[in-house]
């Protein structure tokens, strides 16, 4: 249990760096990110929804993950722009590492992203369906699908195909039997297949067969377009390490070290820190603060419950947007600062090496607390 709090205390930590490291990547240009998108909340999400995740022992990804993976899971979600409010991904526990795996509305919400479409879907065909294709110019075209309510069984799936129509007006599809998906099912690192070749019935491609055989019709229609894509070298090369990281194929080249090159955290500041003459105060410090350890939760079992719910809290408050009157408190702590003859170059340039940008709205809730303390910490050295 002890393990557990700690890793929680870990996992909260790597959140906010994560969100610190995505905002750094956003500000360099090295990603863009979806104009409705929220990292911030999407962090979250993926940290509230870790707290469920365990194991095939049922012990908890909080407990045998390494914080690499874990950071690794939280960058690769946010670089390709998803969520798992939105069901667009899983948290998966492979061994000691936690992987994110895009779902099949994650990869229609990917795929219309990164390639130039007008319209992406795909289809499961079932026994006695009437279906028809052609191959024109070594493409695939869906000629004809046509499908009785009544043939709707997940047992009695034949086949899926995914259809891409290009902003052009072009379009091209993709088909695969079941005899292709099982096949592709058994390199999946989920091991959905067991011993007797079929489907565990505890597996996510055995609860959710219909999803799962759209979304693997869906990478492989998509895969070849991604992976010769110009576009942000870090957005696809997240997206071919996790293409890479969902199936155990020789030519795909999987490693342990999965996602981790683009997102090797960089814990030196953006700048030198800007000295002053001030030797108290905000101004005065070389280093960051040292964050202390968490209070020990759960100290007796009926506090549990209660507990818990508060860590969640605190950390939602940790991540959460800066609200508006902490943006006006530290407005008018700055114009105070700037009055009695402050730097506003030193002022700026120490906020910005703190806390990784000199934009207040960029600030987390928790971000703000922290600034709010030193700015007033400040004004009573002065006023003192």
């Amino acid at each position: 249990m002890a393990n557990i709090e700690k890793q929680k205390m870990t996992s909260k930590e790597l959140m906010v760096q994560a969100q610190k490291r995505v905002r750094l990547m956003v500000k360099g240009g090295e990603i863009v990110l979806p104009a409705d998108y929220n990292p911030g909340n999407a962090l979250k999400s993926f940290w509230l929804k870790l707290q469920t995740i365990r194991n095939r022992d049922k012990r908890s990804a909080l407990e045998v993950c390494t914080p690499t993976s874990i950071m690794d899971s939280m960058l690769h979600m946010v670089v390709m722009g998803l969520t798992v409010a939105k069901d667009q991904g899983y948290l998966i526990v492979y061994g000691n590492k936690l992987t994110f795996q895009p779902s099949y509305f994650g990869w229609v919400s990917i795929a219309k992203r990164v390639l130039n479409t007008s319209h992406i879907d795909a289809q499961v065909v079932y026994e006695d369906d009437e279906f028809e294709y052609e191959i024109k110019e070594g493409r695939k075209f869906v000629t004809k699908h046509v499908q009785k309510f009544q043939n709707i069984d997940n047992n009695k799936i034949v086949g899926a195909y995914a259809t891409i129509v290009y902003t052009d007006g072009s379009k091209k599809s993709e088909v695969m039997t079941i005899v292709e998906l099982m096949d592709s099912w058994k390199k999946s690192t989920n091991n959905p297949i067991n011993n007797q070749g079929k489907l565990s019935p505890d597996s996510v491609h055995s609860q959710f067969k219909q999803e799962m055989a759209k979304k693997t019709v869906l990478v492989r229609a998509t895969k070849v377009d991604i992976k010769s894509s110009n576009d942000n070298d870090v957005l696809v090369n997240a997206i071919n390490k996790t293409i890479e990281a969902e199936y155990k194929d020789p030519m795909e080249g999987v490693d342990d070290d999965t996602g981790r090159e683009p997102f090797m955290i960089d814990d030196s500041p953006e700048e030198a820190p800007l000295k002053d003459e001030k030797k108290n105060g905000l101004f005065a410090k070389a280093d960051k603060e040292k964050t202390t350890p968490g209070k020990q939760l759960f100290k007796t079992p009926t506090a549990k419950q209660k507990a818990e719910q508060q860590e969640i809290d605190s950390v939602a408050d940790s991540v959460a947007q800066i609200s508006d009157v902490q943006k006006k408190m530290i407005e008018r702590l700055i114009i105070f600062l700037l009055d009695k003859g402050v730097s506003e170059k030193t002022l700026m340039g120490t906020i910005a090496n703190d806390y990784g940008t000199n934009v207040i709205d960029d600030l987390t809730k928790g971000e703000a607390e922290s600034l709010i303390k030193s700015l007033q910490k400040e004004q009573q050295l002065i006023n003192s």
